[in-house]
Order: C-alpha cells, then sequence, then structure tokens
C-alpha cells in the first residue's frame, strides 16, 4: 500500500515537472518569436496557452517586450489571449510608457481602450508623456506622440522623485514642437529638479537658442539660481555661448549675481580669457 502511495506521487511530481518545462519552453519560444517578429507564432503559442500562466523570462512580461520592441500586433494578440494589460516591469515601465517611448499612438490607444492610466508612474516617477520626448531613429520628432497624449488626458505637470517634468525633458531632447504644446499648459515653467536646474538652463546649456527665446517669451525667470547659485547667464558664459549671452542681457539677466562661490559670470569670462564676451558684459 505505502509504496503505491509512493508511486503515485513519483506521477504527481513527474508530471507536474513536466508541466512546467513544457511551459518554460512555450515562453522560450513565445520570447523567441518575440524577437523575431514573428507574430504568426507568437499568435500560435498565444492560441494553445493560458499567456497568464507562462513564466516571465528577462524580468520582463512578454506583452511588455512586445511593445518594448515594437510589436504592436503581438501586444494586442497576447492581451487579448489574457495577457495583463497593466503589466509592468522590475522598474515600472508599463505598455503605455513603451508605446509612448516608440511613438505608437495606435498601441497607446489601444492600451486606453484596455483601461490603461495615461497619467501611470515608473517607480522613479515617469510617465508616458516624458517617455514620449526621447527622440528615436524612426520617430526623431516627437511633437505627434506628445500632442495625442495631452489630448487624451497626459498631465503636463506632473513630476519624477527629482522634480524632472515634462517640459525638462522635452528641452532636454531639444523638442521644440514639444515645447510649444507644454508650455501653456505648464502651470510653473521654472520647476526645478533636485539640483535647482530649471527648463530655462537646460536650454541654455544644450546651447539651443531658439529654446531659450520661447522659455522667456513664456515668462520664465532669467534670473533664478540653481543649487550651485548658477543661473542662466552663468552657464551661458561658461559653454561660451555668446548669442544666449546676448540674448538672456537683454532680457534682464543680472551680472551682479554670484554662484555660491562667489564668481560672478563677468569673473568667468576673464578666467577663459574670452575677450568678447567680457566686452559684451561690461557694456551691458
Amino acid at each position: 500500500m505505502r509504496l503505491a502511495i509512493v508511486g503515485i506521487c513519483m506521477l504527481l511530481c513527474l508530471s507536474g515537472c513536466s508541466t512546467e518545462a513544457a511551459r518554460k519552453q512555450q515562453a522560450q519560444d513565445l520570447y523567441k518569436a518575440i524577437y523575431a517578429g514573428d507574430a504568426k507564432k507568437a499568435a500560435s503559442i498565444a492560441g494553445k496557452e493560458d499567456v497568464a500562466e507562462l513564466p516571465v523570462l528577462e524580468k520582463t512580461p512578454p506583452q511588455l517586450l512586445a511593445a518594448k520592441v515594437g510589436q504592436t500586433a503581438i501586444v494586442k494578440n497576447l492581451v487579448s489571449n489574457g495577457a495583463d494589460a497593466k503589466a509592468a516591469d522590475a522598474e515600472g515601465t508599463t505598455i503605455l510608457h513603451a508605446a509612448a517611448a516608440n511613438g505608437d499612438t495606435a498601441l497607446a490607444d489601444y492600451m486606453l481602450q484596455k483601461k490603461a492610466n495615461v497619467n501611470v508612474k515608473t517607480k522613479e516617477g515617469w510617465t508616458p508623456l516624458m517617455r514620449a520626448m526621447t527622440p528615436t531613429s524612426s520617430v526623431p520628432d516627437r511633437t505627434k506622440a506628445v500632442e495625442w497624449l495631452l489630448q487624451h488626458g497626459a498631465d503636463a505637470n506632473m513630476a519624477t522623485k527629482t522634480g524632472w517634468t515634462p517640459l525638462h525633458e522635452a528641452v532636454y531632447q531639444n523638442q521644440t514642437g514639444a515645447v510649444k504644446l507644454l508650455l501653456p499648459k505648464s502651470k510653473r515653467i521654472d520647476s526645478r529638479d533636485a539640483d535647482g536646474t530649471t527648463p530655462l538652463m537646460i536650454a541654455v546649456r544644450g546651447g539651443n537658442l531658439e529654446l531659450v527665446q520661447l522659455l522667456i517669451q513664456a515668462g520664465s525667470d532669467v534670473n533664478v539660481q540653481d543649487r550651485r547659485g548658477c543661473t542662466a547667464l552663468y552657464y551661458a558664459v561658461s559653454y561660451e555661448l555668446k548669442p544666449i549671452v546676448a540674448d538672456l542681457l537683454a532680457h534682464g539677466a543680472k551680472q551682479d549675481i554670484s554662484a555660491k562661490d562667489g564668481e560672478t559670470p563677468a569673473d568667468l569670462a576673464k578666467a577663459r580669457g574670452n575677450a568678447a564676451l567680457l566686452q559684451l558684459l561690461q557694456t551691458k
């Protein structure tokens, strides 16, 4: 009797191990199909298996992996076959984040139909709107994606744990079209991150005169100081950007504001041996 019970237990164990091994193999085949962009193979696996029961590989659910690598058809098929539409990886990145990063408004629209939160945050506080700013080789201009997200309820005033806003990111990525869309919706265009950096300072350090002018026209304060005591003018002199220095001075940038080490923009120009900048500063 005991031998019979032991035999049954062993059979059950072997059966369970066999099922687990089969599921792992199916998961591996699914991930391979996703990387290969083989929508037919992925659909075949999803049609035979309970996708939600397959083991997660690479710490990324398959539907999220498909979204990250731009396989929209596979994402939709997996979700329609039971995969969690709100799945996230260890960093809190969701399918909607991936869709926004890829500029894929069709997938983003599908995810909103599946009740995804347009303002969902990663663990560090990044929203789909923020992720939409990063240019890719296929979608270098992010204006369309940003506009779509804003039209569908994306909040232009949310911030990461370090105080980084969509406007910070748009300026950092030199997305002029996105900046133009965000400025009317931004309640504080001089929002500071953990280092006290404003979007204007980012535009200056990036040497983007057009963005500098857009921000100033929208009311950005040219005399805000960051945690080091530096102003936009200080950074313009530091990077030796004469046209931006001239523009800041024309819009009220103060020369007597020194950094925490006591150095003024003029002191910096003199130390750099930049006679042209020093003359510009002295004539204003």
